[in-house]
């Protein structure tokens, strides 16, 4: 594939940086936006963004910096919805007037909300039932990509990730693997909140990265694709993993259950497989092991 100009906004976050890195291994050349970069530049700050959009000739725009906490979303709406609608407003309008050929843009599982998946797992095409502010911003900003598709011909591609994982993420991003690790790893409690019973679906972030790569090929016009393993995990069945690969001895601790939190999510992932050409390549344990690794030598 011919060398691109990207844009990765959230490109020193935790999927951004992977995402970055492939793109650079990929032979491409990339452009960082993010408030925690070395030149710092806010999605909300219209007046860098335009700077930097006339400067830098951009071929593709790949959206990944958003508020990604639940729990902050349902403490603080406001600031939700103007990080991740307004600020992917912005870049659409900044495309639109700089001639952006395609828009790839990081979604979530939180837009199905309280669907259970069923034998095949979450179809890309359910209706949006979010049970959380950040589930509903998302849910507008993947609105606003379609809609500047249907009036500015702007390609696109939206990723939908289930909880995706791996070396470099913080508990801030909401990360049970992470916290979990970290937290065995100095001995301290876990605490799992509900049953323990739900589940989820667990993508390994350099897999995430490798469907960015993937969708720069996308020839169609416009896609909504999950990016997960169509695989399920249960909390508990995940304490049990981690556990084991860590040496931990205690029990977990039981909490009551969080509200807005989905009770049971598996990805379809047929869709991206036929679109993109791309299927998951690591398995839950095997990126559990690089997870822990990481984690280690961090300490």
């Amino acid at each position: 594939m011919e060398k691109k100009n990207i844009l990765v906004t959230g490109g020193a976050g935790f999927i951004g940086s992977h995402v970055v890195e492939a793109y650079i291994a990929a032979g491409h050349h990339v452009v960082v936006v993010d408030t925690a970069a070395s030149h710092p530049v806010d999605i909300l700050d219209k007046k860098k963004l335009t700077e930097l959009f006339a400067k830098e000739k951009l071929d593709i725009v790949n959206h990944h910096a958003a508020q990604i906490d639940v729990n902050s979303s349902i403490a603080h709406r406001g600031a939700d919805a103007t990080i991740n609608i307004i600020g992917t407003i912005n870049l659409l309008e900044l495309c639109s007037q700089f001639n952006v050929k395609q828009f790839i843009f990081a979604s979530s599982a939180a837009i199905y909300g309280s669907h259970e998946p069923g034998i095949g797992g979450l179809t890309e095409n359910l209706e949006s039932k979010p049970l959380s502010p950040y589930g509903i911003s998302k849910r507008t900003a993947e609105d606003y990509v379609r809609n500047a598709g249907l009036l500015f011909g702007l390609k696109y591609v939206i990723l939908r990730y289930p909880n995706v994982f791996g070396p470099r993420q913080t508990s801030g991003d909401g990360g049970v693997i992470s916290i979990f690790t970290k937290k065995m790893l100095n001995n301290e409690d876990v605490t799992i909140f509900g049953s323990g019973d739900q589940t989820r679906d667990f993508l390994f972030v350099e897999d995430a990265a490798q469907a960015n790569v993937k969708a720069l090929g996308r020839t169609a016009d416009h896609a909504t694709l999950n990016i997960g393993t169509g695989k399920s995990t249960s909390i508990k069945e995940l304490f049990g993993i981690l556990k084991d690969f860590t040496g931990y001895r205690k029990n977990f601790v039981s909490a009551p259950e969080r509200k807005g939190e989905v009770r049971h999510s598996r990805f379809d992932i047929r869709e991206a497989r036929t679109s993109i050409g791309w299927i998951p390549t690591t398995e839950l344990k095997d990126g559990l092991k690089k997870t822990i690794e990481y984690f280690n030598h961090a300490h």
